[in-house]
């Protein structure tokens, strides 16, 4: 590839990145003031190029599951909630998933468990959540039983 600055050309995958920033392998291009300021503005584009690209990795975001953490939803009545509930785990009531979750995560492959105090109503909120495109969900059955397991084994087993 080749730049063109004013009146020279030269060869631009000859520049590198080193620790202490852009340069040629040329002494002479950089004493030349023309070639060192196209060397930082080539440093400064490929920097900038790397930035769009994470930037963009993380608009996309949770398109990256293997790096969150399950949505833990707790889909009993509020009131049931305030009794008690897990770590971590928000109240939604399982009536109101498919609404509210949306505005948690817009990511249809969440990962995303949901519980209530037997399993009916997380089965219900599961189908909810299924029903507007979520991917991974999973009934994790009752409260009580989930408790159990979280002072087993701590909320770390759980989450994963």
């Amino acid at each position: 590839m080749r730049a063109r600055s004013g009146n020279s050309t030269f060869a631009l995958n000859r520049i590198t990145l080193g620790a202490s920033g852009p340069y040629t392998d040329g002494e002479e291009r950089l004493k030349n003031g023309e070639a060192r300021d196209t060397s930082l503005r080539y440093a400064l584009q490929e920097k900038i190029r790397l930035i769009r690209l994470v930037f963009g990795l993380c608009l996309l975001g949770n398109t990256i599951p293997a790096f969150a953490a399950p949505l833990w939803l707790d889909v009993r009545s509020p009131e049931e909630y305030a009794s008690g509930h897990l770590a971590d785990a928000i109240n939604i009531p399982y009536l109101q998933v498919a609404v509210r979750v949306p505005q948690i995560t817009n990511d249809l492959n969440a990962e995303i468990k949901v519980y209530c105090a037997v399993g009916i109503r997380a089965e219900i909120a599961k189908l909810q959540l299924e029903s507007v495109g979520y991917t991974h969900i999973e009934n994790m059955g009752g409260y009580t039983e989930l408790q159990a397991l979280e002072t087993r084994a701590g909320t770390s087993e759980l989450s994963h």
